[in-house]
Formats: C-alpha cells, sequence, structure tokens
C-alpha cells in the first residue's frame, strides 16, 4: 500500500487498498504512515514537537502519539507534552518517555523570579512573602500577578527597584490564574477589549486582520490593538503571517466568556461563514471547524449538518469518542 492511499481518508479521498479495512484498521494505517512519515523526515534532520496543555487532547490525538512513541528510540526526533494530568502510554517504551513534574520555587526562588522577571535588583521582602503565598511558587501564577500589578499600576519599577503605589494591606492580589486573566480583561480600554473578545471566538490562534474586519477597524486602530495587546502580555505573533496566539488559554477563555451567549452565538456564525467561503470545495477536511463554529452558532440547521458530517467523517476514522461527543452537540 501506497503512502498517498493511507493517508487520503484524511482529505476525503478513498484509496483503493482502504476500501475493505474495518473503520480501526483504517485508523491504524493512518497512524502507522503519519508516523512512519514523521520518522522518515527525522532521518533528515532534527525534528522538534511541542504541545501544551495536552491534557486537552481528544483520544484519537492520544492514540497517535502512542503509535508515535513506540517508534522514537534511536531516531533524532523530540516529543514534548505539557500536561496538568499523569499521562501514560501504553505501547510506548519506558526507555522512549521521560515524566518532569515541575514544582512550586520555595521563598527564595519566588524572589528570585521576580527580581529577575521585572529586571530589578530590590523587591519588599513583605511583598515577595504575600505573592509566594498567594502563589504558592507557581511560575505560571508569579508571572501572571507581576503583569496584573504592573498593569492596574500597583507596582512601580524605579531605578531597579520596586515600589507600591499604595500599602500592601490595601493591595487585593487574585487567588487563582483564571481570576487575574478576567480582571485583566476587564480593566482593558474599550476599543482593545472589543478586539480581544472578537479574537477569543476564533480559538487560541487568529488572524489579526480578518478580526480586525469582524470589528469593524480600519487598518491604523487594527495594527494599533495588536501592538497594545502584544506589550501588554495578552497576545504573541506566531511564526505565520498576520496570525497570533493568545499567550495563555486562560487569558481566551477569559476573553470569551465576559461576551453575552447571544453576541457569541452571533460571532460563530460569523466566522463560520467566513470559513465556509475560504474552504469551499475544500470542507471535508476542514469540517472540524466548521463543525465547531456553526455548532455555537444561531444557525442551527447548518450547525447539526456539519456536526453530523464530522461525526461520520470520525466514525470512519474509528474516532469514536469524537463521534460521541459531535452527535451529543447536534442533539442539544
Amino acid at each position: 500500500m501506497c503512502i498517498r492511499d493511507s493517508i487520503n481518508p484524511l482529505f476525503g479521498f478513498e484509496g483503493k487498498d482502504l476500501q475493505n479495512l474495518t473503520p480501526e484498521q483504517r485508523k491504524w494505517k493512518i497512524f502507522e504512515t503519519l508516523s512512519a512519515i514523521i520518522i522518515r523526515k527525522s532521518s533528515f534532520s532534527k525534528i522538534i514537537i511541542a504541545i501544551d496543555d495536552f491534557n486537552f487532547a481528544d483520544d484519537l490525538s492520544r492514540e497517535f502519539f502512542d503509535i508515535l512513541l513506540m517508534n522514537i528510540l534511536n531516531n533524532p526526533l523530540l516529543i514534548i507534552l505539557t500536561t496538568k494530568e499523569d499521562l501514560t502510554f501504553s505501547t510506548a517504551s519506558e526507555d522512549a518517555v521521560k515524566s518532569i513534574e515541575l514544582k512550586g520555587f520555595d521563598l527564595e526562588n519566588t524572589g528570585l523570579m521576580i527580581r529577575e522577571y521585572l529586571s530589578i535588583e530590590f523587591a519588599p521582602d513583605d511583598f515577595i512573602q504575600k505573592i509566594f503565598t498567594i502563589s504558592h511558587g507557581s511560575p505560571l501564577f508569579i508571572k501572571q500577578i507581576a503583569e496584573d500589578l504592573l498593569f492596574k499600576k500597583l507596582i512601580e519599577l524605579k531605578e531597579g527597584k520596586l515600589y507600591l503605589t499604595k500599602p500592601l494591606n490595601e493591595i487585593k492580589i487574585p487567588d487563582n490564574v483564571n481570576t487575574i486573566a478576567l480582571s485583566k480583561v476587564d480593566a482593558l480600554p474599550e476599543a482593545h477589549r472589543k478586539y480581544l473578545q472578537y479574537a477569543s471566538v476564533f480559538g487560541i490562534i487568529f488572524n489579526g486582520e480578518l478580526v480586525g474586519k469582524m470589528v469593524n477597524y480600519k487598518p491604523g486602530r487594527i495594527i494599533g490593538s495588536l501592538r497594545y495587546l502584544e506589550e501588554f502580555g495578552f497576545i504573541e505573533p506566531t511564526e505565520r503571517e498576520e496570525y497570533y496566539r493568545f499567550i495563555h488559554s486562560t487569558i481566551q477563555e477569559s476573553a470569551y466568556e465576559t461576551l453575552l451567549k447571544g453576541k457569541r452565538a452571533q460571532l460563530h456564525g460569523a466566522i463560520g461563514k467566513v470559513y465556509e467561503e475560504k474552504y469551499k470545495g475544500k470542507e471535508y477536511e476542514n469540517l472540524e471547524v466548521l463543525a465547531y463554529h456553526f455548532g455555537r452558532s444561531s444557525n442551527y440547521l447548518k450547525g447539526i449538518d456539519y456536526l453530523i458530517k464530522a461525526a461520520e467523517k470520525d466514525k470512519e476514522l474509528f474516532a469514536n469518542y469524537q463521534v460521541i461527543e459531535n452527535c451529543k452537540q447536534a442533539l442539544e
């Protein structure tokens, strides 16, 4: 069986050699072929695959990485998966997988991170103690707290030192990352907050110009919002021109939650129409994104249609969990 025939189902084409295989056999054949392509590519140049928040990965993705990890030994291929839960891979060799548990900083290193991150030489001891007590030494939380306090002008940096703009007991620091993200979004100037909210409907990664058109901003205003949001740590540019990503999923989720449900549905429908035009003639390979947006829009009939088509596609690939999820959403 040739490589082209093995991966054709991913793009809506049916290879002759796959017609007699069961959905499960077809799935494993596709996995093996994709794995072989990646391993072969690594023989020409080193490959690093990095995926954040792998705990959100669907069952099909986990199964694929199980196959890939089984073949990783003795190849210049590094896979980095960050997760908030324990990961187990049934077929991977113990020599191929190493788990590294990231523990929180102690008080001394919390102070060191604050000074390094803010590029200062001094911060008050009671301030560091308060940050440590609330963050439990979590590097992400420490960084978010520092950014939030700077953004709200509750601290100032002068000549290598950190100064409080009001007494420490009057400075309220949220007790979790989600609350910080939400408060940062709420504190944005209205124009930039609106841009961020619209961007959040696209997901973690979005096209900056397309979001600007949906907000009805002129080019200069789009650039202004992108620069402001990047400067204050909400988004960052990607390798793809005109595309940006949220610095962290909590910021994207928080911006999305600030939209009323009716507005979310309206925006999902508008985005769905844009993608429908963009992927005209290529709907099959993009069913997931079309189902995602129309399934959350007020265009219920079109949402159900794409969700059912996505479920049928998942069934062909033996992605049973995704079949169930798409059918459940269609019924809702």
